[in-house]
């Protein structure tokens, strides 16, 4: 397994494991590269079989505080316990940690718009 930065032309096997998972199709302003967030691939055989994204909010919303925070994580079901996740989220968080020194969670928070 490796794990890179998604692209737009991702998107296709991205919808694949978001219909194999019961989840909402990502959209390609989901996948898009952008200088605030992070969207990483697992790749495994040729295909992705994850993926996972940031976001960045820059003032506090609600009752969640301004910062990085783990977004959503998706892994094929043909992949699952293997891993994957676990190597996807240790990705984004070195990736927010090169950035800031704090790491958030939207689970549990009002998700705000990304």
């Amino acid at each position: 397994m490796r794990i890179r930065e998604a692209t737009v032309d991702d998107l296709r096997q991205v919808d694949a494991i978001c219909d194999a998972s019961g989840r909402a199709r990502w959209t390609p302003k989901m996948v898009a590269p952008a200088r605030d967030r992070t969207v990483l691939a697992a790749i495994v055989d040729d295909g992705i079989a994850g993926i996972a994204k940031t976001h960045f909010h820059g003032e506090p919303e609600g009752g969640a505080p301004g910062g990085h925070y783990l977004g959503g994580v998706i892994v094929s079901p043909d992949h699952r316990r293997r891993g994957i996740g676990f190597a996807l989220t240790r990705a984004r968080l070195e990736w927010i940690w090169d950035r800031s020194s704090t790491a958030f969670e939207l689970s549990g928070l009002e998700q705000p718009a990304c």
